[in-house]
């Protein structure tokens, strides 16, 4: 057995113990909430008059059953973020992975791939190691994110304590095990939102390459575009959700309205891309530009997540603007640099490809 490989401390400062204070926070907040039900429920029981201090607006039942899915949905996604990056101890039955539930055994022979990738221009590398036993459910989004698919497994970084030799200690049980050849290793794979969130340039580059313009599959990138536009569109609508969801409201309508709304964003903003090439004299067609869009908006998803915290904390609906504003400016930056791409301008020009997606998404939130 080898020694426990760690992180550095201030990992665990942001991805341990962040999200245990936002969970005891949330649970804090759950607990007096619920003295305070009992308290107006004491009162109500013997005609006691309570001071303001102790009242619970609204119906106490949805009030209380609010509270608990509030405290759930924050458990969640504190559970789903100290979860994140784990340390990790080689034996020779496995790859032992120490989280916060203990530790999880798996064996080398449920490890069936390595996937790799740079983290934007720095030398930082990011492996997921796919798992078909041992992983938790939720691993499944961590695979997802860089691109691997949505399959188990579990994230390292190299700031890990002598990543190298401990990843190919780990690669060399598993071809011992299973035999060379038997598990699949990538080492460029980063998946479209990690790749637009660490390398914009770059992911735009490879999406629309000026030097082999004639032998990009379109159709086969719409189709990958729409899956993107579908991913993109659901942000807002989840947001909305949850917020429902801890007031005891199902606004199934609503969501379902935001998401269409998010939807037709796609062909409106490729359309305007199309405009935008006009304006400049350099035009292209809108079956050309339909699978570019999707991409820049993936780092809203982001701000989704401070959102999230935002509404789980309890914290006024008004704040919700700051994420939301960022995620805008985010998105208007990679359309800048998109536009840049497209059409070789700069300067004010390049703000063009911005001015109806940042309108639309105003409407939209």
């Amino acid at each position: 057995m080898t020694p426990q490989y760690k992180y550095p401390q201030r990992w665990y400062a942001v991805l341990h113990w962040l999200p245990l204070v936002f969970a005891g926070l949330v649970a804090a907040q759950t607990l007096w909430l619920w003295i305070r039900i009992a308290a107006t429920l004491i009162g109500q029981w013997f005609s006691m008059e309570l001071g303001a201090f102790w009242l619970v607006e609204g119906p106490l039942l949805a009030v209380g059953l609010g509270s608990l899915i509030t405290l759930l949905l924050a458990l969640l996604l504190a559970l789903l973020l100290s979860n994140l990056l784990l340390p990790l101890t080689l034996g020779e039955q496995g790859l032992y992975v120490h989280g916060l539930r203990g530790t999880r055994v798996v064996a080398w022979e449920h490890l069936k791939g390595f996937y790799g990738t740079r983290i934007g221009e720095s030398a930082r590398t990011l492996l997921f190691v796919r798992a078909t036993k041992g992983a938790p459910w939720y691993s499944r989004l961590h695979g997802l994110a860089v691109g691997a698919g949505f399959t188990p497994g579990f994230l390292f970084t190299s700031d890990l304590e002598e990543f190298p030799s401990a990843m190919g200690y780990a690669l060399r049980m598993v071809e011992a095990e299973q035999g060379m050849g038997a598990v699949r290793f990538q080492e460029e794979i980063p998946g479209p939102f990690l790749a637009i969130v660490t390398t914009p340039e770059h992911q735009i580059s490879a999406l629309w390459p000026k030097d082999r313009m004639g032998t990009l599959d379109v159709p086969a990138m719409t189709k990958r575009a729409a899956r993107l536009a579908v991913v993109f569109s659901l942000a807002a609508p989840l947001v909305l959700l949850v917020d429902g969801l801890t007031k005891v409201e199902f606004p199934i309508l609503g969501t379902l309205l935001l998401f269409a709304i998010g939807m037709a964003e796609w062909p409106l903003g490729s359309y305007w891309f199309v405009t935008v090439g006009d304006i400049l004299n350099k035009p292209t067609t809108f079956r050309e530009m339909l699978p570019l869009y999707p991409d820049t908006q993936l780092p809203r998803w982001i701000m989704v997540l401070v959102c999230l915290i935002f509404l789980l904390l309890g914290l006024p609906v008004w704040t919700l603007v700051l994420p939301i504003g960022a995620a805008m400016l985010w998105s208007a930056g990679v359309l800048r640099l998109l536009t840049e791409h497209l059409y070789d301008v700069e300067g004010s020009k390049s703000w063009l490809g911005t001015a109806l997606p940042v309108i639309y998404q105003l409407f939209l939130y």
